[in-house]
């Protein structure tokens, strides 16, 4: 018996100006992927082979462009002011010198990504083998022909 989740996300976020003359292009790809293989409830599962999988793929691409004339520093409100102002992303709104006040292109992607396999189920195998992310877990120690709760969880 087996069971795998596969997840891929692809997200692409583009800022291009088109007859904008100066002022900021904002990019900006937000995604969170969360991945789980479970098996739940009151399953009592029997098998002579059992995995349990669960893999996330993701591919983010953002790109943003400066207007011809560039930018100066951006009025209060706006979308390139509000993300420099954010506090999730000013620790990387620096250079060698010193920190940004004036953004001509902004392209942010915060990605979080999640993948567990995982059971709250009773499960009984005499070969159990648990994988994440393609990876071989392992069976279960000597002895032992399941696992009566939490196989993975990264």
């Amino acid at each position: 018996m087996s069971l795998k989740a596969d997840n891929a996300v692809v997200s692409t976020a583009i800022a291009q100006p088109q007859a904008a003359a100066f002022g900021a292009s904002v990019a900006v790809s937000v995604v969170t992927a969360t991945t789980n293989a479970l098996i739940d409830g009151s399953a009592t599962i029997g098998a002579g082979s059992l995995s349990l999988a669960a893999t996330t793929s993701t591919a983010v691409t953002v790109t943003a462009a400066a207007a011809a004339g560039g930018a100066t520093a951006p009025s209060s409100g706006s979308e390139a002011s509000s993300y420099l102002s954010n506090a999730k992303y000013t620790p990387f709104e620096s250079t060698g010198e010193g920190k940004l006040s004036v953004v001509g292109a902004l392209a942010i992607s915060d990605l979080t990504s999640t993948t567990t396999a995982n059971s709250n189920a009773y499960l009984h195998s005499n070969d159990f083998h648990t994988y994440h992310d393609d990876r071989l877990i392992g069976p279960p120690p000597p002895g032992r022909c399941g696992s009566p709760r939490g196989l993975i969880h990264r």
